[in-house]
């Protein structure tokens, strides 16, 4: 009998009253509506009265003693520490859930949250769940008077004809391009604090009594409709649908209301469309949830999709569409739903543009770009629009996730109420009109399996070819798979087919391609978008790196009759060594049946991933889970994506002891479906498509002119030059030979290739350090320390042993008591010369069986010139390369590892399990120290084997070729990289900026250079100069005591040392350690709107259409734990979260410059800034420019902001501020920057919320004035040397950045960039070239350094 270690937790019983009843409700709103004043203020009251006699009549009934009976049981299900994982029986798929029949899904032992699922009468899936940790004010707004002031704005409304202001749109949710190259500024600081002054701090802020941060509530809606139902004369309107939902409704016409809302109360919303969903979600302050639920509501029940509204929106979808016009992935995947089966809905065009959307309702008299004005055309695509509303969005269709800090009878009457009006289905009449979505498949039945073409959209054995934008050569080998698969989730033998093909270890398809020299990369399996997995079919994807030899490699050498080669399959010679791993897996499934142990593996991973998974940002979850509400039976609602069958050998019994077992006939259903997968996954089933640059296929259609298949690909054999139409793709497509075909289905299985053999880094021991009486003692102590006795109770009481069982009843400490744990300091356990050690213990706050240790070694000699900064990403890139055995199983097993490598800092992070990691990190620190890519095996031979199951790591090292060929492969590989890294104008415009700003940065055709003259030997030596002298900084936070903490950085010291022996290595002293410092930006001629200086550089992608803009405003240096510097910290980021509503408002949606318009507060290496950014296709850079001055200077913070709103933004950006860390990996990125630029200032978020509660609007104008507004800049900056504000009357610190492309509308060369300037933004000025910088990498080095 196996315990169970899930929560079953009922529905509570909804409260009920006599004051409640529908007749006494009835008689008195009717009073008040007929009453001779019919005030505004009883109209109010009427309308809530009627909500109650709604509530009333539709309030379902819970059993209470069902309900009490059950939390009970639930309760003493989750004592004690997890063990194991049980998964209960299965409520009948697709049954529907009445609020009287609700089921509490199953969910983890360390989930405090409670759950409850049910389905409304009209169909609608729901999912409720409450968060005892999202606190809720006991002064914020009622229930009641939120419904008053809605019903308030309703009147409004109503008086004014429905006329909203739309001056106040936010982005609708489809933007979310983010940079996030610089430093977030939670961790900012320069000088050093020493520990007696860190807790004095803490002390002080605990005694204050601050409020307890408060988590966000958040809401998703998925509905199971997307691009597979567009019609065929309006491709992509479930995308147009998708943003037009955002743009008002009956209820809150006002284009503006939602995202303003949420804007308002520290929330953000953000949708996507795949091809069977269309998922919408939020986030929002907890005691704003209510509110954010109404106008949510609005979307499904009224949208308005005014006409104006679809005129301006369908510009934003087609600047969209233009931003993925040169992206590879985009390119190719329009490419391959191109060349299916005609008819299949993978043929459709699901982005959308103004082609696809109007085009065949424009009249043929229209031109084209008349087509967004033209009244009927509009009228008729709003007809498509609403129709389309109407045919798919129905309750039945639709599942809904509400995550709050309300209880779930609250949660329950307010999705009761506000979505049980959406329609329960659609009319036939909408349904007749349109084409609908295949139904969710029955399982696969592996001893009957269909054929494959029954659910194949593509025809087997073609090949295709692609000119590439990136420099790159990839294959992909495609095979369908039945559909069926997606409602046998507990078995998942799609993933274990995944584990198989994607491995990297010993024995591996990539390592044996490796050896070939043919590849350097590969991934596979079946991706989780629309696409890849839907209702017609799965996709498995094979995608291979190719190298320069892999690419050109012959797939055969035949001759033809006259004597020339036969087709030679240009990077096809990989595909035969895909086909003999296949074949590989078929005779070992035929031969010996399942590999039990890699598929318990699996069920062991997945069920470690669900019990002990991080916290997910709140509207993410909810996303989540609506996307597969409809697809998991109920009680797995939460554990669907984690759930796998533990499998048992020949004799029954379990392979995974302690976990539920399958059954002998699942284990038999589960060998079926892996033998008919297998069975289907043969070279004539499967499609290839290479994309590469050096095939002469153009790039477009109008260079077809004179081309055909044979002249671009002479060895190709029954080819056709075609063009995808919607990117203007030309591409190859041909057959492959049957004759090749057969000889691949033949193909030798070579002795290098086998199954992955048995994982020595799964975890077993998921002991929480923090459960022990030693760790409560210490958190006691700490809390003392902290100067916050009055939370010691609590923890004393969580730490007592209960009388019947003799485990604690909670699960975690309170949140105020975690939030002051949280804000603790990391200490320093272990000092010595060239090296020191970190170390925070998870003192109960995450309850996480995980470490993170992140490792950060400082090497002066590695930022002497462009050389050995190439020669450090060389060393790297080649030592992962030739680890990837001993990093790509650890990996399997949920122990990670990143880099980063810049200037003189590496750092190595590594997280996962604390089970194995501790062993993992050193054996990883020995490989970092002592590898030599110059030297046979990687000079490994030297590394003393840690363990014997594992393997040693000579073997590791040397399996995957000689070391000159490896380095050769990974150098190749790194540069194409490097020349394709600024293809993007968005990645290019903040590169320029980056490499004027950042002191030490090399240019890119400096970095390019120097990889192509580096040698294996060359990089060694660097690598031996540089660990001579050098310090190391170690982190280790999470679930590991102080003296494994010391030992890591020990024995990774260590490592270093016996590697340097023979080197004189002495260590560095931390005052010698270097760091970036930010470029001070000349005072520019205020007496002009005019930039001071504008970085201008054209395109690298001949074939680019957009243009990007990058006006970057310096404010100065943030000097850490100083008031100044906490006080410009505050400033800019009330600034950023002010007006970053209203920027994308008037120049995204009102303007229509392009889809992306963002304003965002930077932090670049200290220095505070501000940066306005546009992409666009269709207006060239001047006219983005003048567009963002404009605007700059018409903003007027004192009068489109009002008290109200003001402080409504304060609390969002002090709610932000306070919000507590959701998981240990958000904890230790704020942690590390004050680590390891030994700044320790840890308390930069905090102290910045408090300075921004004090902040007026005054204040704020004040500094928008100095700062940003054109017309009357002053620049008011910090001084780096006492910190002093010293105003520089007359300065304006500004940097333009701009990315011109070579054609279209956006296309201007630097000439006319002058002309354009002094036209747009300053007639009568002139923009002399001397305003122009062509080398950004000079400039930067002329400029001083803050």
């Amino acid at each position: 009998m196996h315990e169970n270690r899930f929560g079953f937790r009922p529905t509570p019983p909804l409260p009920s009253s006599p004051l409640l009843s529908p007749p006494l409700l009835s008689t008195a709103a009717a009073a008040l509506l007929v009453h001779p004043l019919r005030t505004a203020r009883a109209r109010v009251v009427a309308c809530l009265l009627a909500w109650c006699m709604l509530v009333a009549l539709a309030r379902p009934s819970c059993p209470a003693s069902a309900s009490a009976s059950a939390s009970a049981s639930a309760s003493a299900s989750r004592v004690g520490a997890p063990k194991d994982i049980s998964l209960g029986e299965s409520v009948t798929m697709g049954a529907p859930l009445t609020p009287s029949h609700s089921v509490v899904p199953e969910s983890s032992i360390e989930d405090e949250r409670e759950y409850v699922r049910y389905t409304l009468p009209n169909g609608m899936e729901i999912l409720l769940v409450h968060d005892p940790n999202m606190g809720v004010d006991d002064n914020a707004l009622s229930e009641a008077e939120q419904r008053a002031e809605r019903a308030a704005k309703e009147d409004d409304d109503e008086d004014q004809q429905h006329g909203g202001d739309e001056g106040e749109d936010m982005m609708d949710g489809d933007d979310d391009e983010e940079f996030d190259e610089e430093f977030d500024d939670d961790g900012e600081g320069d000088e050093e604090e020493d520990d007696e002054e860190m807790m004095a701090q803490q002390s002080a802020h605990a005694a204050a009594g601050a409020a307890a941060p408060k988590k966000r509530a958040a809401a998703a809606l998925c509905v199971s409709v997307g691009s597979f139902a567009d019609p065929l004369k309006a491709q992509g309107i479930s995308h147009f649908l998708e943003h037009m939902l955002f743009m008002g409704s009956t209820e809150f016409p006002c284009e503006s209301e939602y995202d303003a809302y949420l804007s308002r109360h520290g929330g953000a919303s953000n949708a996507w469309t795949d091809m069977e969903q269309t998922t919408f979600h939020f986030d929002v302050d907890p005691n704003s949830l209510y509110g954010s639920l109404c106008r949510f509501a609005g979307f499904f029940t009224g949208p308005l999709c005014k006409a104006d509204s679809v005129s301006r929106e369908v510009n934003a979808v087609h600047s969209e569409f233009q931003q993925t016009l040169q992206s590879d992935y985009s390119r190719v995947e329009q490419m391959q739903c191109y060349t299916c089966k005609p008819g299949h809905p993978f043929t459709k065009f699901s982005w959308g543009n103004k082609a696809s959307l109007l085009g065949k309702y424009a009249p043929s008299d229209v031109s084209p770009s008349e087509w967004d004005s033209h009244p009927p055309t509009l009228a008729q695509l709003r007809g498509e629009l609403m129709a389309h509303h109407n045919r798919h969005y129905f309750a039945k269709n639709m599942s809904l996730v509400v995550v709050g800090g309300q209880p779930i009878d609250t949660l329950s009457r307010w999705v009761n109420e506000l979505f049980s009006s959406v329609p329960a289905d659609a009319t036939e009449a909408a349904i007749a009109t349109g084409p609908t979505l295949s139904p969710l498949p029955p399982p696969l039945d592996g001893a009957n399996p269909p054929p494959y073409t029954s659910f194949s959209p593509f025809e087997g054995g073609i090949l295709t070819y692609t000119k590439g934008v990136k420099q790159r050569h990839e294959l992909s080998i495609t095979w369908a798979l039945p559909p069926g698969l997606k409602t046998m989730y507990r078995f998942k033998v799609e993933d274990y087919l995944s584990h198989m093909l994607g491995h990297e270890g010993a024995g591996s398809l990539l390592q044996y391609l490796k050896m070939q020299g043919l590849a350097s990369d590969l991934s596979a399996g079946v991706g989780l978008g629309g696409l890849e997995r839907n209702n017609d079919c799965l996709l498995c994807t094979v995608s291979i790196g190719l190298t320069d030899a892999g690419f050109r490699a012959r797939a055969r050498e035949e001759k033809s009759a006259d004597g020339t080669a036969a087709f030679i399959g240009l990077g096809l010679a990989a595909a035969e060594a895909v086909h003999a791993y296949m074949r590989m897996l078929r005779d070992r499934h035929a031969a010996e049946g399942f590999l039990s142990y890699a598929y318990d593996e699996l069920h062991r991973q997945h069920r470690a991933s669900f019990l002990y998974a991080d916290e997910e940002p709140s509207d993410e979850y909810a996303a989540r889970l609506a996307s597969t509400l409809r697809l998991y039976a109920p009680n797995d609602a939460l554990v669907g994506d984690n759930v796998l069958l533990a499998a048992v050998d020949e004799n029954g019994s379990s392979s995974s002891q302690g976990s539920a077992s399958a059954t002998k006939e699942e284990v038999a259903q589960l060998h079926e479906a892996a033998r008919a997968l297998l069975a289907y996954m043969t070279p004539e089933n499967a499609r290839y498509d290479v994309v590469t640059t050096e095939v002469n296929v153009p790039r477009s259609s109008k260079d077809l002119s004179g081309n055909s298949a044979s002249a671009c690909l002479p060895e190709a054999t029954d080819a056709s030059l075609q063009v995808e139409p919607h990117f203007d793709t030309p591409f190859i497509k041909a057959r492959i030979a049957d004759d090749l075909l057969a000889s691949w289905a033949s193909v030798a299985v070579p002795d290098k290739l086998h199954p992955p053999a048995p994982n020595p880094f799964v975890p077993a021991d998921f002991e929480l350090l923090c459960d022990s009486p030693e760790a409560g003692d210490e958190i006691i102590s700490t809390l003392e320390s902290c100067g916050a006795p009055q939370l010691v109770a609590e923890v004393r009481s969580f730490y007592k042993p209960s009388a019947d069982s003799g485990a604690r009843h909670a699960r975690k400490l309170g949140m105020k008591v975690r939030d002051t744990l949280t804000r603790v300091a990391p200490v320093v356990v272990m000092d010595e010369p060239g090296v020191r050690a970190w170390h925070k213990p998870d003192r109960n706050c995450h309850r996480s069986p995980r470490a993170r240790i992140y490792v950060h070694i400082h090497m002066p000699a590695l930022a002497e010139s462009a050389d050995t900064s190439a020669h450090t990403t060389l060393f790297i890139r080649t030592l992962f390369d030739a680890a990837s055995e001993l990093t790509y199983v650890a990996e399997t097993a949920g122990i990670y590892t990143d880099f980063i490598a810049d200037g003189p800092r590496v750092e190595v992070k590594f997280e996962g399990f604390s089970d194995k990691l501790a062993e993992y990190v050193g054996r990883f620190m020995a490989c970092l120290a002592f590898f030599d890519p110059a030297a046979d095996g990687g000079g490994m031979a030297k590394v003393e084997r840690t363990a014997d199951s594992l393997p040693s790591l000579t073997a590791e090292m040397g399996d995957a070729g000689s070391s000159t060929r490896r380095f050769e492969r990974v150098r190749e590989n790194v540069l194409k990289g490097l020349r394709s890294a600024n293809i993007k104008p968005s990645r290019h415009v903040s590169y320029l900026r980056l490499l004027t700003l950042k002191s030490g940065a090399r240019p890119l055709e400096a970095r390019i250079a120097a990889m192509e003259r580096a040698s294996a030997s060359d990089v060694a030596a660097t690598w031996r100069a540089a660990r001579a002298q050098c310090h190391v900084d170690v982190l280790v936070i999470g679930n590991a005591d102080s003296e494994r903490a010391a030992n890591i950085a020990r024995d990774a010291r260590s490592s270093i040392d016996a590697a340097a022996a023979s080197e004189a290595a002495s260590p560095l002293a931390i005052s010698a350690r270097q760091f970036s410092r930010c470029a001070c930006i000349p005072a520019a001629d205020i007496s002009t709107a005019l930039p001071g200086k504008v970085l201008f550089c054209m395109a690298e992608n001949p074939d680019e259409t957009n243009t990007a803009v990058e006006l970057y405003v310096q404010f100065g240096k943030t000097v850490p734990h100083t008031t100044e510097g906490d006080k410009l910290r505050a400033l800019a980021g009330l600034l950023e979260q002010v007006m970053e509503e209203p920027f994308y408002d008037t120049l995204r949606t009102k303007e229509q410059l392009g889809y992306t318009a963002h304003a965002s507060m930077r932090n670049s290496f200290g220095c505070v800034g501000f940066m306005f950014s546009v992409v666009s296709s269709r207006f060239h850079a001047a006219h983005v420019t003048s567009r963002i001055y404009k605007f700059l200077e018409s903003f007027d913070i004192a009068k489109q902001i009002d008290d109200a709103a003001f402080a409504n933004h304060k609390e969002s950006l002090i709610s932000r501020k306070r919000e507590p860390f959701a998981n240990l990996a958000d904890e230790a990125e704020s942690l590390w920057h004050g680590v390891y630029d030994d700044e320790r200032d840890f308390g930069a978020r905090h102290r910045t919320a408090d300075v921004v509660a004090k902040l007026t609007r005054d204040d704020l104008v004040r500094f928008y004035d100095a700062h940003v507004r054109p017309c009357a800049r002053r620049c008011v900056f910090l001084d780096s040397n006492d910190g002093k504000v010293a105003a520089a009357n007359g300065d304006r610190r500004e940097l333009l950045v701009i990315v011109s492309p070579h054609q279209g509308d956006a296309s201007l060369d630097a000439e006319a960039l002058r002309a354009k300037m002094v036209e747009s933004c300053s007639e009568g000025v002139a923009l002399t070239p001397d305003h122009i910088v062509s080398d950004p990498y000079d400039y930067g080095v002329s400029l001083p350094r803050w």
